[in-house]
């Protein structure tokens, strides 16, 4: 490969292993050194794993990127642990234990290449937050809530106020490019509590108001529907709610991340 940079092409070069930062191949290099991890663990597989379609394929462990989660009870991770350690041996490339939790594992000791993982009480893995009981419907709430105010005051500074962009550009940008979707994530697959709900209308009520230069306590019931906003929280309006549970088998879940080496 070649490096092009003001117009200038390096000296071609060949590396030995791994997957290159920024490279267009490397989605693809990685889904070939991957695509064979998840078969190799579901030997790993309990009777209280869940399974899926006709086949009842097994689901013990989660693969996004390069982020990847093993479900399971304490001893089950520690041997998808050591499947994961090896396969990484054969193909060349290295988990990261200093990027690794693991959670609801009862004190037992679980490690990576002979490295004890550190065991956590939360733990974000695709921005849902993780506690022992499962997903933490509160904790979600709290980690949107905060990012959303932040993206709001960003779009705020960059016009979305009163002496800058159209009160309909800004509630187009609020409702379908950056804001909305932003503390919606996840909520479908949430089950909110009068409480929750009241978290996430207040939420609501408070961007507009940073768009249309209203007090904190100002009322919204035009700023809403000008917005396209209805009064109820957004996630009430989807069709299906989801509400996923642990197994019953008091499972440790490991959350986990690798990077690829570039040596032997």
């Amino acid at each position: 490969m070649s490096v092009t940079l003001s117009n200038c092409l390096s000296t071609p070069s060949a590396p030995a292993t791994g997957v290159l930062q920024g490279s267009v191949l490397s989605p693809h290099l990685y889904s070939i050194y991957i695509n064979s991890l998840p078969g190799e663990l579901r030997v790993c597989a309990s009777n209280h794993t869940t399974k899926v379609g006709e086949t009842s394929v097994a689901i013990n462990a989660l693969l996004f990127a390069d982020d990847v989660a093993l479900i399971g009870s304490a001893t089950k991770v520690q041997a998808m642990l050591d499947i994961a350690s090896d396969h990484s041996l054969r193909l060349g490339y290295r988990w990261s234990p200093s990027k690794c939790a693991v959670l609801n594992a009862d004190g037992s000791h679980i490690s990576l290449y002979g490295e004890t993982l550190p065991q956590v009480d939360e733990f974000v893995y695709q921005g849902v937050p993780f506690i022992k009981q499962g997903m933490s419907t509160e904790a979600l709430i709290r980690h949107r809530s905060s990012g959303t105010i932040l993206a709001m005051a960003a779009l705020q500074a960059i016009g979305a106020r009163p002496s800058g962009f159209s009160a309909l550009l800004s509630s187009y940008l609020y409702r379908r490019q950056f804001i909305r979707p932003k503390f919606e994530y996840a909520l479908a697959i949430c089950r909110l509590t009068a409480t929750d709900s009241k978290a996430l209308e207040d939420l609501q009520n408070r961007c507009p108001r940073m768009m249309t230069g209203g007090h904190r306590t100002s009322s919204t019931v035009t700023r809403g529907p000008a917005a396209g906003l209805s009064t109820s929280s957004p996630s009430t309006t989807c069709s299906s709610i989801w509400q996923t549970h642990l197994p019953p088998e008091k499972p440790s879940l490991l959350y986990t991340s690798f990077t690829f080496t570039t040596g032997p």
